[in-house]
């Protein structure tokens, strides 16, 4: 239920004609992380390379994104944000800052950090059961 109601709201925040969640997941991955390769973004998502590649030629050729020599593997660019790309990331914190910055009732930094660290330890048990059983 949360994870609907926080796309709903997502939706609304940063009207996905512009960007879907999607390709501002790619964004802002590349903006706030170190370049990675498109393998490594599937690799984290669970997603098909494929997939991310569709995304990130998307903000490429919306001069979001721009690769760059991998020294670590001749065949799989490095992606990076360009400063287009970090200025609409910060615009878009901008904009749930505006707009969601005045929810009242929402739990303390403190609750909310033991939350996430409760989702990192399913998280770590769902990854464990996997490794057993693999399909």
């Amino acid at each position: 239920m949360l994870f609907r109601e926080l796309r709903r709201v997502a939706t609304i925040v940063h009207d996905e004609g512009e960007q879907t969640a999607a390709r501002r997941s790619i964004l802002i991955e590349v903006v706030e992380e170190d370049p990675r390769t498109v393998p490594a973004m599937a690799e984290a998502r669970h997603i098909s390379r494929q997939a991310v590649q569709g995304l990130v030629d998307a903000l490429a050729k919306d001069g979001l994104v721009d690769r760059s020599v991998n020294p670590a593997h001749k065949r799989s660019w490095l992606w990076g944000a360009t400063a287009a790309g970090a200025a609409k990331v910060a615009s878009m914190r901008a904009r749930e800052r505006e707009r969601l910055g005045g929810i009242s009732g929402v739990p303390e930094a403190e609750r909310i950090e033991a939350a996430c660290a409760v989702m990192a330890e399913v998280e770590a048990a769902l990854a464990a059961i996997v490794m057993e059983d693999p399909p």
